[in-house]
């Protein structure tokens, strides 16, 4: 029964796997036939190596499937990688012809509205986070989807708040950098100090994030900004950021982070303590 599935299904995917994968299969088999026939009709000195060999091919022949098989993934998944790799457009033009009722998940949505976002399409960005909510109100990956949104359109306390909902209901701890963020742009000071601090003590690999962080903490609490050689390469980051949305309040504001933080890297003053750039309150 099992078997047969896994031959219908093979036989369903064999015409999407490239060439060299097909001719890798149909030679693999016509060996293991061989093999086979060897191992038990062949002459007695051959039997034993032969099925030594058919079942050393039957481990290549899975390799070879699972090679074919490597592009059989679905639109969904496929669109991952490409985000995950920065390619934004190639992500969204994977999941916008996909019908919703065919979506594995809400999480399908809230990557389209995250791939609108990172394209400046925030009105296509808010339709899709805002199906996924209401297709999985209490979902913390759709939750901080919003309240990313929010974040780079310069709407703090609601960015705050969406945030703040995806952490109670299981969002990742590094989500405290946009707490932190949303509150040190709200002015308060205290809640993004403390945020920004947990943030910092995550063993997470985001050195861009944890300079910047750095760099709002030693605003706020005179702590030990990162080093120069950390706030030159992440400067290319948050300059990136900054160009992406320019337009909005928080594009200014990140702006103004990237110029500050390239004074520190020249030897000028930094702010002073405890008081957040005019810039950034105003964002």
């Amino acid at each position: 029964m099992i078997f047969g599935h896994f031959l219908r299904d093979l036989y369903k995917r064999l015409p999407e796997w490239d060439r060299s994968s097909q001719l890798s299969l149909y030679l693999a088999v016509i060996l293991l036939v061989v093999l086979l026939l060897a191992g038990f009709v062949g002459p007695d000195e051959i039997k034993l190596p032969a099925r030594l060999g058919a079942f050393g091919l039957l481990l290549t022949l899975q390799l070879v499937i699972f090679w074919g098989n490597r592009r059989a993934i679905s639109p969904y998944h496929e669109a991952q990688q490409h985000y995950i790799r920065g390619e934004y457009e190639s992500a969204r033009d994977l999941l916008e012809p996909v019908p919703e009722t065919h979506r594995e998940s809400v999480d399908a949505l809230v990557l389209l509205g995250n791939c609108y976002r990172q394209l400046g399409q925030f009105d296509r960005a808010k339709l899709a986070i805002d199906r996924a909510l209401q297709i999985k109100p209490d979902y913390h990956y759709a939750l901080y989807a919003a309240g990313k949104l929010n974040l780079v359109l310069g709407d703090y306390p609601q960015a705050r708040d969406f945030i703040e909902r995806a952490y109670c209901l299981g969002a990742p701890d590094v989500v405290n950098f946009d707490l932190g963020q949303a509150c040190y742009y709200l002015g308060d000071h205290s809640k993004a100090a403390t945020y920004l601090g947990k943030f910092c003590e995550l063993p997470f690999d985001e050195p861009a994030k944890t300079t910047l962080a750095m760099h709002y903490l030693k605003i706020l609490t005179n702590r030990q900004p990162a080093s120069a050689e950390s706030m030159r390469e992440s400067i290319i980051y948050w300059k990136e950021e900054a160009a992406r949305y320019r337009k909005t309040g928080y594009g200014t504001a990140i702006l103004n982070e990237v110029e500050q933080l390239q004074g520190t890297v020249d030897g000028d003053v930094f702010p002073k303590a405890g008081q957040p750039s005019e810039n950034a309150l105003q964002a």
